[in-house]
């Protein structure tokens, strides 16, 4: 058998060997007796062959076309390090300033809710206090003025609408005194 050779490959006899190896990559099942001990012999010696071949072909590629150095680091100039530090501390004010604003509108919304429930409650509070023989003027000071008033009959209404809460309304007489009233579902359905 010939010994791999020190000199460039040609690339034809190289991809001739190469295809040999790939076809010879398993043993054909006439291969397997006794008789053709010496072809199998021969297979595995040019399989070990390609393989080496493989091998130089790839260290003459890498010393044809070595890698190229990376380029040095270039020194960043007094004035844009000055920029660049200045622009990092106002990223931290800014960032400072929007955690402050988040806290400040979370304080807000707390706040407004509990101003909300603490009307509600109010609210609330007060039509459970509506009674018979109410006048006008008494409810108007317990619930404020009705989103809408209308006659039914001989009978006034005053009509009140809360957002998230429903609605209620308060029936007066003829004299102007409650005879009935029905609060918003939210405060509990208060009917008399």
């Amino acid at each position: 058998m010939a010994k791999q050779r020190a000199g460039p490959l040609k690339p034809l006899r190289l991809a001739g060997l190469l295809a040999a190896g790939l076809l010879l990559g398993s043993a054909p099942a006439w291969a397997a007796g006794e008789s053709n001990a010496a072809l199998l012999r021969e297979l595995r010696e040019l399989r070990g062959e390609v393989h080496g071949l493989a091998a130089r072909v790839n260290q003459l590629e890498q010393a044809q076309h070595p890698a190229a150095p990376a380029p040095a680091a270039t020194p960043v100039p007094a004035s844009d390090k000055q920029e660049l530090n200045e622009l990092r501390a106002q990223v931290k004010q800014l960032q400072a300033q929007q955690a402050e604003s988040a806290k400040a509108a979370q304080a807000a919304a707390r706040q407004a809710a509990q101003q909300i429930h603490n009307k509600e409650s109010s609210v609330r509070d007060n039509w459970h206090k509506i009674q018979s023989g109410m006048s006008e003027q008494e409810v108007a000071a317990l619930l404020g003025q009705p989103a809408q008033k209308f006659m039914l009959g001989s009978q006034q209404v005053w009509y009140y609408a809360y957002p998230g809460s429903g609605s209620g309304s308060v029936i007066f007489s003829p004299g102007h005194r409650v005879i009935s009233s029905q609060s918003p579902p939210a405060f509990g359905w208060g009917f008399f």
